[in-house]
């Protein structure tokens, strides 16, 4: 039967046409890792305590030394109270005895304490975050990590609206409403008033976010050709990891968090153009019978590839019976039976297993890539230095996984990079006790990063591989939308920082160990038969006798030539 990627290989499975919309896509995923990552910078870590107008002209260090209580957290360490100040008229109180002041002499253990009114922020590091932009001390500086817990919650509603609204109205009209979305919604949040408002433009901005990071994924590989899809859908990320070295660069220099927020929102509209340069996937256009444009569409991917289509009249008819094809398939299955759906993978011992451990897998990696990116300052470096290194980590973790992912197999680099990072992550927990050790920590959780990108990159290629061609798309759909539960979850590890230092990077190294652990009960998917049916499914991986294995151990046709696109 003729097949739409017998028609790529006429018009070309990967030339200018496909580089053009990819870099498109690339270039339009930067502010989408922007926006993922601003609250880092937007929302840092800014020092407050109680105003003291009598104290006015002395310094931070003075005001804090004079005016404000010290109080002891969980783990025994003392600090400065962000919400309390002693109940003192320092009017009365001469010049003379602020400039030399003795606690001992003036506050007692019966002074009273009272609470703030309005606070001081420092601005040492930051000169406003969303903490002094709306107040945010205190009682409400729970908001600050619940607006990232909001964006990435409309993450997941985005990419599941996305697939009703893209095979409704089409792959490239989703494209301009996420991107705009991605536009408008992050140069509002600078200007809004309140954190309430604020909270619903993250929201918006995180289902904008992660539509367009989808749809432009999907794009891509609906015009690249089988042997280049893998290769594709591993660096289609790069433009989010580019994201990671940009954004400490601009942070840097501006130290506020409405310009921030203003220049990350409003600068990415010079990409709103290339809507005019992004085409309909004709893959789409197939399923929706409009065969005259996809004719058109193939006919200008060929020439923009230097690929000479002679006969119309023929690709034409080969399209139409393709698609008639196909949808005579889809009638016979659904007068068979029921599509298969996720009830139908957990009523399977074999693939239950295999989903509940690769399930596992996704929300991991993105707990572990968020909560690792969202506390630099408990890991021994600023912001800026770590989201830099977490960006610098990406290539060195490319070079290393993907040669294991091609010699080794899927299994051995998910397992390998996930107890790597387990391990790595433990060690950091004890030394990051030691003032002195602080740069070796620095060394290991960069180390740790390397690990996260290294996880990320095979995970995708190992979730394709694990599950039948029926069910798919619903295994890779499940994982990612964990993924965004894992990313969702992330922020409110920085509140365990109060209990104990250790805490939150001892809760992922448990993650991370127990997962690499159980990676190796799932099957081996490198140089194997990919399974077709639910039923194939269940039996892969299983052991069998030799004579048997050795029939179903059969190179699937184009793994090679997959492979050959990771050396290339």
């Amino acid at each position: 039967m003729f097949k739409f990627d017998d028609l790529l290989r006429e018009v070309g499975q990967f030339g200018r046409y496909q580089i053009l919309k990819y870099v498109i896509f690339v270039f339009g995923n930067i502010p989408v890792g922007w926006h993922t990552l601003s609250i880092i910078f937007a929302g840092g870590k800014q020092d407050y305590w109680c105003k003291i107008p009598e104290l006015g002209n002395f310094s931070s260090a003075d005001q804090k030394a004079i005016g404000i209580p010290r109080e002891m957290t969980l783990s025994g360490e003392f600090f400065n109270s962000k919400c309390r100040r002693f109940d003192l008229n320092f009017t009365e109180i001469t010049e003379y005895q602020l400039r030399h002041w003795n606690e001992s002499e003036i506050v007692g253990n019966t002074t009273k304490t009272i609470g703030c009114s309005s606070w001081t922020f420092d601005q040492s590091e930051y000169i406003s975050t969303i903490y002094s932009q709306f107040g945010l001390t205190c009682d409400r500086s729970w908001l600050v990590p619940m607006t990232q817990t909001v964006y990435m919650f409309g993450w997941l509603l985005g990419t599941t609206i996305l697939g009703w609204i893209s095979d409704r109205f089409g792959r490239r009209i989703a494209y301009f409403l996420t991107y705009t979305g991605v536009v408008v919604m992050g140069s509002i949040q600078a200007f809004v008033p309140n954190i309430y408002l604020y909270i619903v433009t993250k929201l918006l901005l995180g289902a904008s976010g992660g539509a367009y990071f989808a749809v432009g994924l999907v794009l891509i590989l609906e015009v690249t050709g089988q042997k280049q899809r893998v290769f594709v859908s591993v660096i289609y990320h790069i433009g989010f990891d580019t994201a990671m070295f940009f954004l400490p660069l601009i942070a840097w220099f501006v130290r506020d968090a409405y310009h921030l927020q203003m220049i990350l929102g409003v600068v990415p509209a010079i990409l709103l153009p290339t809507f005019f340069f992004i085409d309909e996937s004709p893959r789409w256009l197939l399923q929706k019978h409009r065969f005259d444009e996809a004719e058109l569409l193939l006919a200008k991917i060929a020439e923009t590839n230097g690929k000479k289509l002679h006969d119309y009249g023929q690709l034409v008819t080969e399209i139409k019976q393709a698609t008639r094809d196909v949808e005579r398939a889809q009638d016979l299955a659904a007068k068979v039976g029921h599509q298969p759906t996720l009830i139908d993978i957990m009523k399977m011992p074999n693939l239950r297993k295999i989903s509940c451990i690769n399930f596992l897998q996704w929300f991991t990696c993105a707990g572990s890539f968020y909560g690792l990116m969202l506390m630099p300052t408990n890991l021994g470096t600023n912001a800026y230095i770590g989201v830099a290194l977490a960006g610098a980590a990406v290539p060195v973790a490319f070079a290393i996984v993907i040669p294991v992912i091609i010699k080794l197999g899927r299994r051995v680099s998910m397992g390998g990079t996930l107890i790597t990072l387990g391990t790595l992550l433990a060690v950091s927990a004890v030394v990051m006790n030691f003032q002195v050790l602080t740069p070796l920590v620095v060394v290991l959780i960069f180390m740790c990063r390397v690990c996260v990108q290294g996880a990320f990159c095979t995970i995708y290629l190992f979730t394709v591989e694990l599950f039948p061609t029926v069910v798919r798309n619903i295994g890779v759909g499940t994982g990612s939308s964990l993924a965004r539960v894992g990313g969702l979850l992330a922020p409110q590890l920085a509140f365990l920082v109060s209990i104990w230092r250790p805490l939150p990077v001892l809760i992922l190294a448990a993650f991370a160990i127990v997962t690499g652990a159980l990676n190796y009960f799932l099957p081996e998917t490198l140089n194997r038969k990919l399974p077709e049916t639910l039923e194939d499914g269940e039996k892969f991986g299983r052991k069998r006798k030799k004579r048997d294995t050795d029939n179903a151990d059969i190179k699937m046709n184009g793994r090679e030539e997959e492979m050959e696109a990771f050396k290339e």
